[in-house]
């Protein structure tokens, strides 16, 4: 168990994304809470890692770019996808957006 005062906290060196980690560290399976900025995205290019992913948005809009496909996703949508596909998360509204991220394996 993790009580959100302690969770780890870990800031993306490409972006303003904020990602606090809801798991264990050191597992199969990462669960991560991101917080992005309004007029953000998580890197300025597209970039994959050997993972796969599922998002959940929990409030506000999210677009998910993987390769050349845009998918916009709103309150309790999610998308899931190959991560070594080229990807990243932009928040195209004046509100932040936050939603989770499950990652296996971990790339944090």
């Amino acid at each position: 168990m993790i009580r959100r005062p302690d969770r780890f906290t870990i800031g993306s060196p490409h972006s303003t994304i904020t990602y606090t980690r809801a798991s264990h560290g050191g597992g199969r399976l990462e669960v991560l809470e991101a917080i992005l900025e309004p007029g953000s995205a998580s890197a300025d290019v597209l970039r994959g890692h050997p993972s796969e992913e599922c998002v959940v948005v929990l409030s506000g809009r999210l677009v998910v770019e993987v390769t050349d496909e845009r998918h916009l996703l709103g309150e309790g949508d999610s998308c899931h996808f190959d991560s070594n596909l080229p990807h990243r998360f932009v928040n195209e509204s004046d509100e932040p957006t936050r939603f989770l991220v499950s990652v296996t394996p971990p790339s944090y």
